[in-house]
């Protein structure tokens, strides 16, 4: 059985353009990083919570080195699955009506998850 990595604070927000995670985050969890076009990259799964089950998407974040910690969703991520979000956006409430047509990189589970890489 695969290691259980800790949880991880995760902040939604649709309006940057694409998804980070903070050099903090790719340090304490030992991931691997390559060099792209955009910068420093890392690619690992993800598991993002609602309120009645959970995402779980494997993908590539670019590296930011002015996070202070954890990870920001950003479009790429929102226009890949669709969520529903709070009023407040600051959480996931459920998946788009149709999520049988998400990507296989990206899947909603219908058991609680804890926001976890």
């Amino acid at each position: 059985m695969g290691r259980r990595r800790p949880p991880v604070a995760i902040l939604p927000d649709p309006v940057s353009d694409s998804s980070c995670i903070s050099l903090a985050l790719v340090h304490k969890l030992n991931l691997s990083c390559s060099f792209g076009i955009s910068g420093v990259l890392t690619t690992t799964d993800l598991r993002v919570p609602t309120n009645d089950g959970g995402y779980s998407s494997h993908r590539s974040f670019a590296v930011s080195y002015g996070l202070a910690s954890g990870i920001v969703l950003g479009d790429d991520w929102f226009a890949a699955c669709e969520p529903i979000l709070a009023n407040d956006r600051s959480r996931t409430l459920r998946p788009p009506p149709d999520v049988d047509r998400l990507s296989p990189r990206h899947l909603w589970h219908p058991t609680k998850c804890s926001p976890f890489l």
